[in-house]
């Protein structure tokens, strides 16, 4: 949020409960809320709505939202979610605005961050974990800003990520393989000319000999 903003802890921290929500839910909450701000708050917002809101994630990168940080580096922030789907839900975000996982040209640290946040929760609260991202409305994303969801794992605890497969023609598997493709420099093989040849197999031979009487190599 700006500077001088009128609204107080709590309601950022609900406000940002609120946009956290599901657009059903939020629908539910957003009205009651809007309805308990002064007019000074609520012209705050309609100002700020008016002038292009900074993006939720943005401003928690920016510090201008308190949350549970468990993780920081120059470039990507790991914090505990407000509305989380279990205790130890973690959310890895990019601090530069980045709407989708496919804009970072290299993802490996973002999703080296999130794989270290799982190890950490099998760790600490000895259980297994899903790690998570949406990448566009479709696939389930709320803000327009790439997160990466922890969200560990307990038996009987509601959460469905499943989905029934889709029985697909071979003729269409075969049409979306070819879409799909992506091609990538094959590894070059080392070529041996057949005396060499015969000496790499000579040798892989003594080697298996002493593994089959466990001889030391």
């Amino acid at each position: 949020m700006a500077e001088n903003n009128p609204l107080t802890e709590e309601q950022l921290k609900e406000l940002n409960e609120i946009v956290s929500l599901p657009p059903e839910k939020q629908k539910e909450r957003l009205g009651p809320f809007l309805k308990s701000l002064n007019p000074e708050q609520t012209e705050f917002l309609k100002k700020q709505q008016g002038q292009g809101q900074e993006c939720l994630f943005c401003a928690i990168a920016n510090k201008k939202i308190e949350t549970k940080i468990i993780y920081e580096d120059n470039n990507y922030l790991g914090f505990l979610d407000v509305n989380p789907a279990n205790k130890g839900h973690v959310l890895v975000i990019p601090k530069e605005h980045i709407s989708f996982s496919t804009q970072i040209d290299d993802a490996g640290k973002l999703f080296n961050i999130a794989n270290n946040m799982a190890k950490k929760i099998f760790d600490v609260l000895k259980t297994g974990s899903n790690i998570f991202v949406a990448n566009g409305a479709e696939a389930g994303q709320r803000l327009n800003h790439l997160v990466v969801h922890v969200i560990p794992r307990f038996e009987n605890d509601n959460i469905n990520l499943t989905w029934q497969g889709k029985k697909i023609d071979d003729k269409e598997m075969g049409e979306m393989q070819k879409k799909l493709r992506i091609e990538v420099e094959k590894p070059k093989v080392k070529e041996y000319n057949p005396e060499e040849r015969k000496n790499e197999e000579n040798k892989l031979m003594k080697m298996y000999e002493r593994w089959n009487k466990r001889v030391p190599l």
